[in-house]
């Protein structure tokens, strides 16, 4: 009977030695699958900052460029406006220019009726003066 128990026994320890064994086989199986994920991450997370880098130089580009545009932009805006005064001031020459012709086309038409005027009333004299002469 104690041998017996003694063989339960000692095939109860093989079985858990083998158990044991088999589990570390798992574990050193898991540790070496962890091992190879974490290089394979470490692998993945490097690439990722070497593309965040480049999506990062990429922006920067890019800032660099908005900015230069905003600036042509600018500038373009300035001559806009520069234009738009210079357009302005000739307008307002033009109408003063407009307005001296104006006056003189106004003053000249005066002096044309006046002329006018004096030269129907000087025909009429005239007239006159050859009726009196009998000419």
């Amino acid at each position: 009977m104690i041998e017996s128990r003694l063989d339960r026994i000692e095939e109860m320890l093989a079985s858990l030695i083998s158990m044991v064994g088999i589990n570390n086989s798992n574990f050193q199986s898991l540790e070496n699958r962890i091992t190879e994920l974490e290089k394979e991450n470490r692998s993945n997370f490097q690439s990722l900052e070497k593309r965040f880098t480049t999506l990062e130089n990429r922006f920067d580009t890019l800032g660099k460029r908005f900015t230069a545009m905003e600036n042509r932009f600018d500038v373009l805006e300035n001559r806009f406006e520069s234009l738009e005064k210079r357009f302005t001031a000739m307008e307002n020459e033009n109408s003063r220019r407009f307005g001296e012709v104006d006056k003189k086309l106004d003053v000249l038409l005066a002096e044309q009726d006046l002329i006018w005027d004096k030269a129907s009333k000087n025909e009429r004299e005239i007239g006159r003066m050859k009726k009196q002469l009998g000419l």
